[in-house]
């Protein structure tokens, strides 16, 4: 079981996908019968017919050939990947729509997102230990309104504030400004605090782009955060944000 989150923090988010899609362009029904045209006068310059029928039949190719072209663009432009790997001893996952993604050790057990959604309904990713309470690794995301420059002192200060509306108890122990693994910025915190009693030692990674803020954190009774700090340590160090 997972601890309460913050409710107005975003630790973790639902997927905001927008496709768009271009409807085909109008084409007229018909075209109206034109009226009678006048009389052509030959020019001086008159071509073969065969050679206009020629050049007629070239533009044709010229204009099948560039519609291959763009059908093939089209068919061979990259796609939006979305997969999860297992490997033998984790999970990889690459989720381009959400702009993240992430390994994590096969010793947890992947969330249902029907269970996710009831915790927050901005968890998208999570992870857990089912056989001991609170240890967890879960990914959040909010969509940006104002997609505002944000520093990594900016980020660890506002999510710091955020946990402390919801575990007031809360002792910070760490922060640092790191890059992750595609070289974004971000925040990087370390906390305590009671849930329901139980001690809970935290580590939390913190990013934004221009669309979204990225909220990674990982969670584990105190006396046990030894144990499973090389799985959380591991997860935040393949982390990718873009």
């Amino acid at each position: 079981m997972i601890g309460k989150q913050p409710a107005s923090r975003p630790p973790a988010s639902a997927p905001h996908r927008v496709m768009d899609m271009h409807a085909p362009g109008h084409v007229p029904a018909g075209l109206k019968p034109q009226a009678s045209q006048p009389a052509v006068t030959k020019s001086k310059h008159t071509f073969p017919m065969r050679l206009i029928v020629a050049a007629s039949i070239g533009a044709v190719g010229v204009v099948m050939l560039a519609g291959g072209v763009l059908v093939a663009l089209r068919l061979t432009s990259p796609q939006p990947t979305r997969k999860v790997e297992l490997t033998a001893n984790t999970y990889q996952v690459v989720d381009d729509p959400n702009g993240i993604s992430f390994s994590i050790s096969k010793s947890f057990t992947a969330m249902r997102p029907d269970d996710l959604k009831k915790m927050n309904p901005l968890f998208i990713y999570g992870f857990q230990v089912a056989s001991v309470d609170h240890v967890a690794c879960i990914i959040s995301q909010t969509q940006r309104t104002k997609p505002t420059a944000v520093t990594p002192d900016q980020l660890g200060q506002g999510t710091y504030a955020q946990l402390k509306a919801s575990f007031p108890d809360i002792t910070p122990i760490g922060y640092q400004a790191i890059k992750l693994k595609n070289g974004r910025s971000a925040a990087e915190l370390i906390v305590g605090y009671h849930d329901k009693g139980v001690a809970i030692k935290q580590a939390e990674v913190v990013a934004v782009t221009s669309a979204r803020s990225t909220f990674a954190f990982c969670t584990s009774p105190t006396p046990l955060y030894g144990y499973y700090q090389p799985t959380f340590d591991a997860f935040f160090k393949q982390l990718k944000i873009y």
